[in-house]
């Protein structure tokens, strides 16, 4: 008796290292092919299945997880598991030890298969359907823009009307599945897929349609996402080095990088605006954004352009941060075969390399931000070694369930003209502008907004916005609660909670907007930031930045 391993699916890789038996089995996984311009094998992506022959604990253990590109990645990170391939989980029992990589589940019974994988999964069956919705939508356009090795269409949806032409890469490198699951939420968004009848575009994306138009490629490595690799195409190319050739290494070939060639050839009919591309970091539990600080086109506009970027996404989304990434190019010193330095330095634009993270977001944790420096290198210990521990839920009698829901039902009420703007209100809630609401302070903004209840509703109301029990409110917190989503669920698309669909709906529509000389247009709040943080960090003696 044993359990039966396999890979043979959809984003499948992992091999057996040594025969299975019914409580340990022992995995390797397998290799990229051979990448000619890097001169080695990638590999870290592994996805696979397992059917036990009977009920019990199981030992599973990726034997040469030592040997894979990022070894360093390993500390911290959370295998996911699934029974459905609908609803993933990560495994607590996770740990990184003499070279392997090792966790335990619990079969509940013989012939119940489990899925095990690096990250939620995005197969290709889920893209396709996904971008024949989007075709169906009045307004959008899904074109080929050719097709891959394998001979898979590369499709890119086309939507928007506006005079900026922005483009929108995602999972270059297949094994980053959270770039597919970025794409779904945003063309979500901009489609107003989440609505019932199909077509309901919030104002924000209207604004943003007619201020740009969205050339977005859902996935550009389909084959080596169902090949299961990590980095590279069916070839063995790695996409993001195939932008520009490096040597006597001519790049992009449509003998083994038709994909990149073929989005190149696209950007230069159309030109390009602002560019982002798509991808998943194994190492840093944050989310960043990677600029082009070395190219040669970079200077006081670009640098505000990307500032007012990145301080946008940060206002809208509690997941960005700029304290941690990876460390800049040198002046001039920029690889030109990445993808977002090439489309910087050849259309003189905004482009940049949007990261999110295999493990969870650790920005929200004080002890991450705190002490630890700007050394992009370096994992904080307490983080690599840490024990996850579950908050317990909140238990409350039925008569303190109604109170609750009484104060809740107030809150609306009172807020009901600002419920779309849930950052002032929190800005308004936290008094002393901690960043966290404290039960003091809540009860406090509570009295000064006229709601009535006896303190112990009061008390029972913090504690039910109290998510992770901490004794203080953060923004998504008090967002949650106060409005919740209509789009997606988490076990729809379990990574729109994050950053896709659901996380979107924190965008607030911009008061005023100011066209700067390249076009681009940015909120007047994001572009005063920017000017008086350029000023006076770069002193610029009174000369204005852009």
């Amino acid at each position: 008796m044993s359990v039966s391993i396999s890979s043979a699916f959809d984003a499948g890789n992992i091999e057996v290292a040594t025969p299975p038996t019914a409580t340990d089995v022992k995995l390797n996984i397998k290799p990229d092919p051979h990448t000619e311009l890097e001169k080695k094998q990638h590999s870290q992506w592994f996805h696979f299945r397992a059917t036990p022959s009977a009920p019990g604990v199981v030992n599973y253990e990726i034997s040469n997880a030592h040997a894979v590109s990022y070894p360093k990645a390993w500390p911290g990170t959370q295998v996911c598991a699934s029974t459905d391939r609908k609803e993933w989980v990560r495994l607590e029992s996770t740990h990184f030890e003499e070279g392997a990589l090792r966790w335990s589940y619990g079969h509940a019974r013989a012939g119940q298969a489990v899925y095990f994988a690096y990250f939620d999964p995005y197969d290709y069956e889920r893209h396709l359907h996904f971008v024949a919705r989007c075709a169906a939508v009045r307004g959008a356009t899904v074109r080929s823009l050719g097709q891959t090795l394998d001979g898979r269409e590369l499709d890119c949806v086309e939507v928007g009307h506006g005079p900026l032409q922005c483009w929108a890469v995602h999972r270059q490198h297949p094994g980053e599945s959270q770039a597919s699951w970025y794409a779904e939420g945003l063309l979500t968004r901009l489609l107003g897929l989440s609505g019932a009848t199909g077509s309901a575009a919030d104002g924000l994306a209207l604004r943003s349609l007619r201020m740009f138009t969205f050339h977005i490629v859902p996935n550009m490595n389909p084959d080596g996402s169902v090949r299961g690799y990590l980095r590279t195409n069916a070839a063995g190319a790695n996409l993001n080095r195939e932008w520009a050739s490096t040597g006597d290494y001519v790049a992009p070939t449509l003998e083994r990088s038709p994909e990149v060639f073929h989005v190149l050839r696209e950007m230069v009919k159309t030109g390009v605006d602002a560019f982002v591309d798509v991808h998943g970091d194994e190492t840093l539990p944050v989310a960043f954004v990677a600029g082009a600080e070395g190219c040669a086109c970079w200077g006081p506009r670009i640098k505000a352009l990307q500032s007012a970027f990145v301080a946008a996404y940060a206002r809208a989304n509690p997941d960005m941060q700029t304290q941690f990434g990876y460390e800049a190019d040198a002046p001039l010193k920029a690889n030109l075969a990445l993808g977002s330095n090439q489309v910087a330095d050849r259309f003189d634009c905004l482009a940049v390399t949007l990261e999110m993270p295999f493990k969870g977001d650790a920005y929200a944790l004080p002890q991450w931000r705190e002490g630890y420096g700007n050394d992009p290198k370096r994992i904080p210990a307490w983080w690599a070694n840490r024990k996850v521990e579950v908050a317990k839920p909140l238990e409350l009698t039925p008569e303190q369930k109604a109170s609750v829901a009484g104060v809740i039902g107030q809150i609306k009420m009172k807020l009901a003209k600002n419920l779309n703007r849930m950052i002032d209100t929190f800005r308004e809630f936290d008094e002393d502008q901690s960043g966290k609401i404290d039960k003091r302070e809540f009860q406090l903004a509570l009295r000064k907004l006229g709601i009535v209840a006896h303190k112990s509703a009061f008390d029972n109301t913090f504690d039910t916005f109290d998510d992770d029990r901490s004794g203080t409110l953060e923004y998504h917190e008090l967002n949650n609660k106060l409005r919740r989503p209509s789009a997606p669920s988490v076990q729809a698309n379990p990574y729109a909670g994050a950053f896709g669909a659901r996380r979107y709906e924190h965008f607030e529509p911009p008061m005023q907007m100011i066209k700067l000389p390249s076009g681009l247009c940015v909120p007047r709040e994001v572009y005063d930031d920017v000017l008086r943080s350029a000023q006076q960090r770069y002193n610029h003696n009174g000369k204005h930045v852009y």
